[in-house]
């Protein structure tokens, strides 16, 4: 759904992000939204992304689950 601004969550030192999903975002998002993680590269100072991010590391289950693969830090974008 394109109607609304993204809502933007911060991880960090973490290997896994639970973000609740309560029925006002379902409303806003839908039920299964658009997730991108971006992750920081501290050598580079910048933030980066995953074109090909495994789905299968994002996980639906009435909140969302994303697996780093390890720790990490950086944000999560739901639209």
């Amino acid at each position: 759904m394109a109607c609304c601004p993204s809502t933007v969550i911060f991880f960090a030192d973490v290997a896994t992000t639970l973000i609740m999903y309560p029925d006002a975002l379902k409303a806003i998002y839908g039920a299964k939204p658009r997730v991108d993680v971006y992750y920081f590269d501290t050598d580079a100072g910048e933030f980066y992304t995953l074109n090909d991010f495994p789905t299968s590391q994002v996980i639906f289950d009435g909140n969302i689950k994303i697996d780093h693969g390890g720790l990490a830090s950086g944000y999560v974008k739901i639209s």
